[in-house]
């Protein structure tokens, strides 16, 4: 993409990012986003935006060839919804051969009790080892079986975007890297310029923040942003399958 001859608003300096989230605070219609590193807190703004009627999206990054970035991964998670579901007549079958395992237990173990009592006062000479036989039987019958229920799983999952997004990959098979940092609010602003979107590059960092508002600018931009959602450059994309597997946990009960 090429063009010339543009009207801009040019700021290079801390807190580059000021008008920038406000205009993205106050969108009505749109926020579009691409930026290769993004913040915990300012995704759940977007989710916020999101749920509010404001359509939402962002193209970011996920770096597996370098050393792991805690602060990514923790914003990635957020664009990615779990939902548990209970499986209840799972549960109740589980509860109820726990409470007769349970049972089970408390039998073995009174009866253990009555027959160490019963030698120790009635039975002369060595004691007879195979009375503790229904102990042996019983007792790895009652464990066996509580682990084998306990295994049981009553638990489901299912995953959902918090707003659209595209993650791609960036590797040693796939070193292309998106590095550009865009913002289109409503379809009549755009920003571009060094500043991602995190808390350090809207509000610390030394960034370089340029503004747009002509129409025909604007339409380029979005042509842009449209061809790398659509993955013109056919970079690895880093799905919701992908999320939810390296993010969350799946207890089953």
């Amino acid at each position: 993409m090429f063009h010339n001859e543009t009207t801009c608003d040019v700021y290079i300096g801390t807190g580059a990012g000021k008008q920038l989230m406000e205009n993205i605070r106050t969108a009505r219609k749109s926020v579009k986003v691409i930026s290769p590193y993004i913040s915990e807190g300012l995704i759940q703004e977007l989710i916020t935006l999101q749920k509010n009627g404001v359509r939402t999206g962002i193209i970011t990054s996920k770096e597996d060839y370098y050393n792991s970035n805690e602060a990514q991964d923790k914003a990635i998670k957020e664009l990615v919804k779990q939902t548990q579901t209970i499986d209840l007549k799972a549960q109740q079958e589980r509860n109820r051969w726990l409470k007769v395992f349970n049972t089970l237990t408390y039998l073995v173990l009174f009866y253990t009790l009555a027959v160490s009592v019963l030698i120790a006062f009635f039975q002369e000479g060595e004691p007879n080892l195979f009375l503790f036989l229904p102990t042996i039987i019983f007792g790895l019958l009652s464990l066996s079986g509580t682990q084998i229920i306990k295994q049981q799983k009553i638990y489901s999952y299912r995953y959902s975007q918090t707003l659209a997004f595209k993650v791609y990959r960036r590797n040693k098979h796939s070193p292309t890297f998106i590095h550009s940092k865009i913002y289109i609010i409503d379809d009549k602003i755009a920003y571009v310029g060094s500043l991602n979107y995190t808390h350090s590059g809207t509000k610390y960092s030394v960034e370089t923040r340029i503004k747009l508002t002509e129409t025909e600018v604007i339409q380029k931009i979005n042509t842009f942003f449209n061809e790398l959602w659509e993955n013109k450059f056919e970079l690895k994309e880093y799905t919701i399958n992908d999320i939810a597997r390296d993010f969350y946990k799946e207890p089953i009960n």
